[in-house]
Parts: C-alpha cells; structure tokens; sequence
C-alpha cells in the first residue's frame, strides 16, 4: 500500500504547471474589453495613463489686479508687519542659542526654606526693594508650630516687618507698615490731574485667621475651593507726605485733612471670604473661571484688643468685595481670551467725614486702570472690568493684549454712567516656562499718559 501511494505522489508532482496553454491574445483583448474604461477626461480622478498634467508658466501668488486692491492694506500695516517680523527672529535666535531650556523639566519636590531672599511687593512708584524671611524648619505634621519673621524695605523708604505663627489652617500675625508716599488727586471721577499730593501712612495690625482649602489644581498648584476667616485690632495714622517734589496733603485738600490728618485712628476688623477657582491651563490659564467674594467689617476698637488707643475716631464701615474671571481659548498652543469684573462696595455706618483716604476704593496702575497714575482715581466704592487676549509668539514668548474700563463711585448702584467709564489699553511681553510665566514688559495707554510697566515673577 505504502509502494503505490508513493507512485501516485511522485505521479502528480510530474505533472508541471507550465505545461499549461497560454492564454491567446484574443483572449486577451477580450478580457481588456470587459474592464471598465479608463476616463480620458483631464478634470476626472480615475486612473489614468496620461502624463500629469502641468502650468505652461509658473504660477504667482496672487494676480496683478489682486496685488493693487491689497496694497493700500500692506501700506498701512507695514509698520506692525516690520515689527513682528524682528520680534519673531529675535525670539527664534533666542530660542536657538540654548541658553533658554527648550524641554519639559523634571517635577521637583518644592521645600520651603528657612532663610529666603527675594523682591519686595509694595505696588506702583514704591522704589526698587528686597524682602528677608526667616522661618523656623518645616515641620514633618500639620499641626506642629511653625514661626517665621519678614522685613521688607525699598529705595523710596517703604518697609514693612510681619511676624507669623502657624499651625495647621490657624494663624497669628503681627505687621507694622509705614508708606511715606501715597499719590493723591481728590475724590472721584472728576478730580483733576494737576491736583497731586502725597500723604503718608502707618498701618500696624494684629489679626488671627482660619484658612481652609479643598483640591488642587494639577496645572496651576492653586487649590479650587479656600475658606479664610480673620479677625483682629488695626491702627492707622495718617501724615504729610514725604515727597519733597508734591504739594502736601494738608495744604492742597485742608478739608480733608483737617479730621484725619495727625490722628491715630482705630479699628476691630474681622471678616471672611470664599473662593472658588476652577481656572485650568499652562503656561498661562485658558479656561475655566473664578469667583471672589469677601466681606470686612470696620468697627469701634475693643478696649481689651486695642493696640494704643480705644477711642472711637474713624469711621465705622462695611466692605463688600466681589471678583468674576471667566476665560476661554482656542487651538492647541491656547489663544485665549478673558474677561474680569470686579466691584467694590463700602457702606458707611458712622464718622463718615473721618474716613481715612487710605481706606478708599482706588484706580490707577496696578489697582486697575494700568494706562493712569497710580492712586488716580479714589472714592467709597469701585467698578472695574478688563478684556485680555493672549497668545504665543514664539515657544518662550507669549503677548498680552488687555483693555480696562473702570470708574470709582459714591455709591456704585446708583452713580454707574457707562458714558462716564475711564479707559485704557495696553500690551506685554511675558516670557514663559512649561507650567507658568515668568515675567513680563510692556505698556499701557490712556487718555493722560503712556506708561511701561514690568513685573519681575509671575506676572498672574
């Protein structure tokens, strides 16, 4: 059996494949009739054996007759199309040399340190500054006492000493402040821009606070929801300014200085406040929103608390504070556009021809209204909104374009005139890192001045 199944194999196998008959060349033409047609059309998107096909001349951006209608346009924004094209070559050979890191950088475990050295922040026309802060190790629970002690000074003579204790969300602290040239113009949107003075301030506070917050952001290291509550004694006393270049407080506005200027004044302070922060996004935030809303009540010193005096000579207020970012964006490096409202109300209960100018709602510099001179604008209360654009212009470098409306009011419910809102506009270069900006240059525009403003850190 085994014999003859090995014939029948060696059989089949000898049987070759090319001893088969090949296909006629009719049969041949016939096969190709039946395929379906090949398009000769030169607009279809069949197969074809044609040579592709191609311009007799080369083809020009844009026609003669397209080049004159666009040229007026070109003209006139040849100037901006210079100055982007510098800027984007300077940033791209920046970015080039390597001296700037071009990929993400590692996680790192942030300690905060014993002794830190860094800028004093005391606003606009302070003077160039340096902060010392010295805090006992970080403790290894949440509730073990940590003690730390700061001083910061400037070149203008602004100083400040605060002492904290900590221990878990509870706090004390002590500060004593002293700012010897605080811009002032009068009161209200009316105030004219040649009626500069300065006064000086003395700020000392006592005060013990609750802090609390619930989730982190992963993008921005800001928790979303934080609880504070705080109370305590503050003392102010109001003097001349120490600005040998301004027309004294008392001598430009006596009425108003006359009830307040030289006069310690005393208050117990407490108050609370909540926010809510779901803003998400890096380098900068581009979506997502925030909402802010704080109150703090101004009365009469308690004699027990009382850090000098506990006589009742200010005014007794009520300050209510509210603040709403929302923001959204657009395209993979984010392109994102913001909008902010922010309104300060003050009501007053008592003395209200005491109340100290420090205490008012301001506008002008960094308080809002970049494009006008510190402490511009000053009464009870405050309106304030500002839309921002901001978009990459290369991978370190992004731009900041920003206008504000705002105003400053007897009473914001009633005295709003959208015809009567200041204005003014601006824009920065920030430089930026993976997961924030740091720093940023720029100016800002309104109807009294050009002002440049930089920040050294992060400037949001």
């Amino acid at each position: 059996m085994n014999a003859i199944a090995l014939a029948i194999l060696l059989l089949s196998v000898s049987v070759s494949p090319v001893g088969a008959a090949a296909p006629a060349d009719s049969d041949r033409v016939s096969d190709r009739a039946s395929a379906p047609p090949i398009a000769e059309n030169a607009d279809s998107l069949a197969a074809s054996y044609a040579a592709p096909w191609n311009p007799p001349r080369p083809l020009l951006a844009r026609r003669p007759w397209e080049r004159a209608m666009l040229l007026p346009g070109r003209i006139i924004s040849l100037p901006l199309s210079g100055l982007g094209y510098l800027t984007r070559r300077s940033m791209l050979v920046i970015e080039d040399s390597g001296r700037v890191p071009m990929g993400p950088q590692p996680p790192r475990a942030k300690h905060s340190p014993s002794v830190a050295v860094g800028l004093s922040h005391f606003g606009d026309r302070t003077g160039v500054g340096l902060s010392l802060e010295l805090r006992t190790p970080e403790p290894r629970r949440e509730f073990v006492p940590r003690f730390g002690v700061q001083y910061s000074a400037t070149t203008h003579f602004y100083n400040r000493t605060q002492a904290t204790l900590t221990s878990g969300p509870a706090s004390l602290q002590y500060a004593y402040e002293w700012r010897p040239q605080e811009q002032f113009h009068g009161i209200g949107l009316e105030s004219a821009e040649d009626s500069l003075s300065d006064y000086a301030i003395e700020f000392e506070t006592a005060r013990a606070g609750l802090t609390r917050a619930w989730g982190r952001d992963p993008d921005r290291n800001q928790p979303r929801l934080t609880l504070n509550a705080w109370g305590g004694p503050r003392s102010a006393l109001t003097s001349t300014g120490r600005d040998a270049r301004q027309v004294p407080f008392d001598r430009r506005f006596p009425g108003l200085a006359g009830l307040t200027l030289g006069r310690r004044v005393e208050h117990l302070t407490y108050g609370a406040a909540i926010k809510l922060d779901e803003r998400r996004g890096a380098p900068h935030w581009s979506r997502g929103g925030a909402l802010t809303l704080a109150a703090e009540n101004f009365t009469d010193p308690v004699r027990a608390l009382a850090l000098h005096d506990a006589a009742a000579t200010g005014a007794g207020f009520r300050r209510f504070t509210g603040q709403l970012d929302v923001g959204t964006s657009f395209m993979r490096d984010p392109r994102s556009l913001r909008l902010m409202a922010k309104v300060v109300d003050q009501q007053v209960d008592a003395r209200a021809d005491r109340f100290l100018v420090a205490d008012l709602a301001t506008l002008g510099g960094r308080d809002g209204l970049l494009g006008y001179s510190p402490g511009r604008f000053r009464d009870k209360d405050l309106l304030l909104t500002r839309l921002t654009y901001v978009f990459p212009l290369a991978r370190r470098f992004e731009v900041d374009l920003h206008s504000e409306f705002g105003g400053v009011y007897g009473d914001v419910w009633h005295d709003v005139r959208i015809g009567g809102l200041k204005h003014s506009f601006g824009m920065s270069l920030r430089g930026r890192g993976d997961r924030t900006a740091r720093g940023a240059v720029g100016f800002d525009i309104s109807p009294e001045s050009i002002r440049i403003n930089y920040t050294l850190g992060v400037p949001e």
